[in-house]
């Protein structure tokens, strides 16, 4: 069930939507995930300047049903961990709050927290600039609502009205993976799971150069995207792969 929360005041410079892979998947870099996650909200606190709100939603399957030979998905299952908190009052993520099962409905994840997001903006009466991160460690399996090109056209749209989307994609080609979907390719990066800390080291780097930016956007009464945030804050994939990438 989602929960939405009404904001009465105009002055949000960035919205951080956060959209984290919680399929069965990610139970074995569990840790890395949970502590990775926290110190990238530590390091947006220490480089970031303005008014930043986040949102962090999980996503899975609801499982899987056997039926005889064959095994289906349950429909997606999306969990609003915390919606619209100020950045400095983000509460932690932790195994009570971030439990790993199901499947990967990825287009259906993204379809509904881009849905979620607009009935939250349309409450405001000055939309702040949006940063939309997808963190996941496999590709589309069970969606049931929205196909590929669906997608497509939201993120397409939503890029066009000032977004910024990124995708990081956990031990595999996130290229392919988003080939069709409408993210910039200088969004796009791969990361390695036993090294998920220099991922969210260098994801934290981008999201406070980018809220800054945006803040003084917002100073200037214009809006702010970026089709390139993490070559914008210096971020190199070689760096979000960490050593044991770089060295192979």
């Amino acid at each position: 069930m989602e929960h939405f929360v009404v904001v009465n005041e105009d002055t949000i410079d960035t919205l951080v939507v956060y959209l984290l892979d919680r399929s069965g998947s990610m139970a074995d870099c569990l840790p890395q995930t949970i502590s990775g996650f926290n110190e990238y909200i530590g390091s947006v606190r220490a480089g970031a300047k303005g008014n930043i709100r986040v949102t962090l939603k999980t996503f899975a399957s609801a499982g899987f049903l056997s039926t005889g030979p064959i095994t289906v998905s349950n429909a997606g299952d999306i969990q609003t961990i915390f919606d619209m908190v100020k950045l400095e009052d983000v509460p932690a993520l932790s195994e009570a709050n971030y439990v790993p099962n199901g499947g990967t409905p990825l287009y259906d994840a993204i379809g509904d927290t881009i849905a979620a997001t607009d009935f939250q903006l349309s409450r405001l009466a000055v939309r702040p600039n949006v940063f939309f991160v997808v963190q996941t460690d496999g590709g589309e399996n069970s969606s049931t609502k929205y196909l590929k090109s669906a997608i497509n056209t939201l993120i397409s749209a939503r890029s066009e009205a000032g977004w910024t989307f990124v995708y990081l994609g956990a031990n595999q080609d996130s290229w392919s993976e988003t080939q069709g979907l409408g993210f910039s390719q200088g969004n796009v990066r791969n990361y390695n799971v036993g090294n998920s800390q220099a991922m969210f080291a260098g994801l934290g780097s981008s999201t406070a150069m980018y809220a800054t930016a945006s803040s003084a956007a917002r100073i200037a009464g214009q809006n702010y995207g970026s089709k390139s945030v993490f070559e914008d804050a210096g971020i190199t994939q070689e760096a979000l792969l960490g050593e044991e990438e770089k060295t192979a």
